[in-house]
């Protein structure tokens, strides 16, 4: 199973004890840890990277790879252009209000990636603007300037337009903008194609509902599953089940004993009610 990537923004310093705190508990949780995983930037280890490219290897975003009949490199397409993501993230940089506390922020969802600044359009756009040729009238002066210099804006007043037209060409709906509370950029993930009604029940859950009618040994649990054999995956979600607490042995004193049967825990129990 891929763990699910948690990324804490690292922008404020003061808040690095919490960071910490809650790398820790995700981490050290024997459950948490099972389904996620914590990206801080300290973590990375220093690099010529750009911080935009540093986010887009380290976050998951569905990629394709093509065929080496054009060239010896396969050409590789990700399901948002890159380039649009980097615009967001450029953008929310440069146009922030560095007079509030407040982090910019990323947030990868299953349908769409959010990029939201602490700041406002100024007064001489509106959002429409945003969607035809208009002026740069940039919030930073100074820090617009450099970051052109430096090649992280292309042209000033134009990176709202080629992110349209770049999700456009990609297939996907245009991204959205709104100002209330902050900036934000939404930008949508192609929707999956050919997913099933229902995902097919996990193990566990299987497992915990054969156990709600009484104990079992793994024999009768595997024979109940559909296996010939007990399988090294029922092996571990026993396990697993074990170290939750959401099972326990019958004959704890005898953990190895043929006779020995499983049973749920108080945990396993709410845990079932839970399930569908």
């Amino acid at each position: 199973m891929n763990l699910i990537r948690i990324f804490i923004s690292s922008v404020q310093t003061e808040f690095a004890q919490e960071r910490e705190a809650l790398r820790g508990y995700l981490r050290g949780d024997p459950l948490m840890r099972r389904f996620f995983d914590v990206f801080l930037f300290e973590d990375v280890p220093a690099s010529d990277l750009r911080p935009d490219s540093l986010y887009l290897d380290e976050v998951e975003i569905a990629l394709s790879v093509g065929t080496r009949a054009e060239s010896t490199q396969a050409p590789v397409s990700y399901e948002i252009p890159k380039e649009v993501v980097r615009e967001a993230i450029v953008n929310a940089v440069a146009h922030r209000d560095y007079t509030s506390n407040a982090s910019v922020q990323v947030m990868l969802f299953s349908d769409r990636l959010e990029v939201l600044n602490p700041g406002r359009l100024p007064p001489a756009l509106t959002l429409e603007q945003l969607r035809q040729a208009h002026p740069s009238v940039p919030n930073n002066r100074l820090l617009a300037q450099s970051l052109y210099l430096t090649q992280y804006i292309e042209e000033m007043g134009t990176g709202t337009l080629d992110m349209i037209r770049r999700c456009r060409d990609a297939g996907l709906p245009e991204p959205e903008f709104t100002d209330s509370s902050g900036f934000k950029t939404i930008i949508w993930r192609a929707k999956p194609l050919g997913l099933p009604e229902s995902l097919p029940e996990d193990m566990q859950s299987k497992v915990i509902k054969l156990l709600a009618t009484g104990p079992m040994p793994k024999s009768e649990l595997s024979k109940k599953l559909g296996h010939k054999r007990i399988s090294g995956q029922l092996n571990k979600v026993v396990q697993d089940l074990l170290d939750d607490q959401m099972i326990e042995y019958t004959l704890p004193e005898k953990p190895r004993s043929p006779r020995q049967k499983y049973q749920l825990t108080n945990k396993g129990r709410i845990k079932l009610s839970n399930l569908d």
